[in-house]
């Protein structure tokens, strides 16, 4: 089987005010940190059942992210749709992976999924092969409270893929075909980084694990937890 991992980073970060895949988190930029991770990920992961190549889709601020992240081993692929939504990052990525490696499955992760660690992700990708055993083409998608990305979708819904416009990303897909998605429970993946309160937030959730901070130090007035993020925190100390 082959796999094709898309990182999905050609956003502008509006909400935020500065290009998120730069910004500094965990020690070096939240970009750089999504693809270490990932790329750590596979390299550990039993590639019997899969041969895996790594994608990241750049829109907005796409030359000076190109010079400040080392993207070795990373096929790069420039959306210069990208004002148009998420859905262009998807349809163009769809079009080039499918023309020049001809995936069996594409599995899409966004650069702003902070708290996503590499056993999330290897729970992810077990579930997927363990759909393979079953000649299951389900597409395999996270569940935090909803479904979302973290997805691996089969070729077979790449035709839904390319449909999708606007701001309509994965999860209009998942919603609409929900007895066709496997459900992977993944907390962390409800924590994303839209706005400085995100930031402050993620800032501190590291903190507190390199120091082993108990949950309610990490908890004190002086960052308030954005409230969508309150019910799974637990989850990640």
């Amino acid at each position: 089987m082959r796999l094709a991992i898309v990182i999905l980073a050609a956003g502008e970060s509006r909400r935020l005010g500065e290009a998120k895949q730069l910004i500094s988190i965990n020690g070096k930029s939240l970009l750089q940190d999504r693809l270490e991770v990932i790329k750590k990920t596979v390299t550990n992961f039993d590639a019997d059942y899969f041969n895996c190549e790594l994608y990241c889709v750049l829109g907005s601020r796409n030359e000076s992210i190109k010079k400040q992240i080392n993207f070795s081993s990373v096929t790069l692929i420039d959306n210069g749709k990208w004002q148009e939504g998420i859905a262009s990052s998807l349809r163009i990525s769809v079009d080039f992976i499918n023309e020049s490696y001809k995936p069996d499955a594409i599995m899409y992760v966004t650069c702003d999924q902070w708290c996503l660690n590499r056993m999330d992700f290897q729970k992810l990708l077990s579930l997927w092969v363990e759909n393979i055993k079953l000649n299951s083409n389900n597409i395999v998608a996270a569940e935090y409270e909803t479904l979302g990305v973290p997805a691996i979708f089969d070729k077979k819904w790449f035709v839904y893929l390319r449909e999708l416009t606007g701001d309509s990303g994965a999860k209009k897909i998942l919603n609409r075909f929900k007895n066709d998605v496997t459900p992977c429970p993944l907390p962390n993946a409800k924590f994303d980084l839209d706005t400085k309160q995100d930031y402050l937030f993620a800032q501190k959730i590291y903190k507190a694990q390199m120091t082993e901070l108990s949950y309610a130090d990490a908890q004190d007035n002086s960052i308030q937890t954005p409230d969508s993020h309150r019910t799974t925190l637990g989850a990640i100390l």
